[in-house]
């Protein structure tokens, strides 16, 4: 189970230097004072927990009371900036997260005392340890995965390349983990789905390329699914049908592959505008429906019909919401999690998270926010209690979002200076 989103948090960066002529006609370099990083938020559902992210923290609530189980807020070992992606193993026992701080953490499920590389943490019943592994890559992390058994995690970075890490094994005194590298792209990957099997992954970069290679000798490329127009936001290998990939992109387009060879069996687009990506994807095992996330504020609903010889998917519904959805995820009983990114009184990002449940009535199956009465009620007034306003007017895509540049005014003013 994974999910990359498109993260979070304000803060106040250098930039990079771009060369004016002054007025003597030297030479002046101009440093924008402020960038904003782009809205994150994350969300998956593992076993009877809720993990979401916003920022660079992320958190857990129990779905049975709502109680909190984990949170790295505070954590010495947590991440330093917004996390861009996260996954957990089948059995739910390890989380990874990647980050913009270039690290990609690796947290063991278990109660009590936690050690890692002789750091102990006293957690009692919070549920996740410190972080079991943690291991640096050479840019930031874009899209991170863990195979099924938990054994292998893989992360993509703005070089448009993978690396791996093995995790089955207790982790060593170094500090940081070193990853292994997998495979390489001409451009910055932005998403990634590995197959449960664990021997095939998937990526697609900002060039509209989907590469399937073998894992971890990503040199045995598999195929190729050419066919977008524009940059891809989301992979997805919905649920059992391991033959098939469903690929999301910038400008809303949605296409059905069958990955194995390359074959597009269906394209549709979900928006008539061109500047609308698609932010996330999330299929349900349950009744074989799709969720896809917009950044004009939908959610759009799309059943998996025939999923064997001549696979089809027909739209069903959809949601309109006040803000964008960044992350989706479905958890064992067909509840539909959908997380965006917020902000607290004091500024910093925190996570909004919004339980939708399925009316049932078949083919056309309609979704609606939870009432108090749901127990998923409770994890939502938990997680939302700390939000003040949403993160609004900034890139939502990672990686390929635009980063503020100086107007042709403020171009102007330093000409003169």
């Amino acid at each position: 189970v994974s999910t990359q989103s498109t993260g979070t948090s304000r803060r106040v960066s250098m930039g990079r230097k771009r060369k004016y002529k002054g007025a003597d006609g030297e030479d002046v370099a101009y440093v924008p004072e402020e960038e904003v990083d782009p809205p994150a938020a994350c969300v998956l559902c593992i076993g009877g927990l809720v993990v979401a992210s916003a920022g660079k923290d992320l958190s857990a609530w129990s779905v049975e009371d709502g109680a909190m189980k984990f949170s790295s807020q505070g954590n010495l070992c947590g991440h330093t900036a917004a996390i861009r992606g996260m996954a957990a193993s089948a059995d739910g026992n390890l989380l990874a997260s990647g980050a913009d701080d270039k690290t990609i953490k690796i947290w063991k499920a278990e109660g009590g005392c936690f050690v890692r590389s002789g750091c102990v943490m006293r957690a009692g019943c919070l549920g996740f340890c410190l972080t079991w592994y943690t291991s640096t890559m050479a840019k930031k992390v874009t899209a991170v995965d863990i195979a099924a058994d938990g054994t292998v995690v893989a992360g993509a970075d703005k070089f448009g390349d993978v690396c791996y890490l093995e995790s089955g094994a207790a982790p060593s005194a170094d500090d940081d983990e070193k990853t292994k590298f997998c495979l390489g792209h001409m451009s910055i990957i932005t998403c990634m789905a590995m197959s449960d099997s664990g021997t095939l992954l998937i990526t697609g970069d900002r060039d509209s390329t989907i590469r399937c290679s073998s894992f971890p000798d990503g040199y045995n490329i598999e195929s190729f699914c050419l066919g977008h127009t524009s940059y891809l936001t989301q992979v997805l290998i919905p649920g059992d049908h391991n033959d098939l990939l469903f690929s999301g992109d910038g400008a809303s387009e949605l296409i059905l592959w069958r990955h194995g060879t390359g074959e597009l069996l269906q394209r549709q687009k979900l928006s008539e505008t061109d500047d609308c990506p698609i932010l996330s994807l999330a299929f349900c095992s349950v009744n074989s429906v799709l969720a896809a996330s917009l950044s004009d504020n939908s959610v759009h609903f799309l059943r998996l019909s025939s999923p064997g010889a001549n696979p089809e998917v027909e739209r069903i519904s959809r949601l309109e919401r006040q803000h964008p959805v960044a992350s989706l995820a479905f958890d064992a009983h067909g509840l539909l999690w959908a997380a965006t990114c917020a902000l607290t009184v004091e500024g910093d990002a925190t996570t909004h998270l919004t339980a939708f449940a399925c009316s049932e009535e078949m083919p056309k199956s309609t979704y609606s926010e939870v009432q108090e009465s749901h127990p998923a009620h409770a994890v939502m007034s938990a997680a939302n209690a700390k939000v003040n306003s949403f993160a609004e007017g900034v890139g939502l895509v990672k990686g390929v979002q635009k980063k503020q540049r100086p107007s042709k005014a403020d171009d102007q003013e330093t000409d003169e200076k």
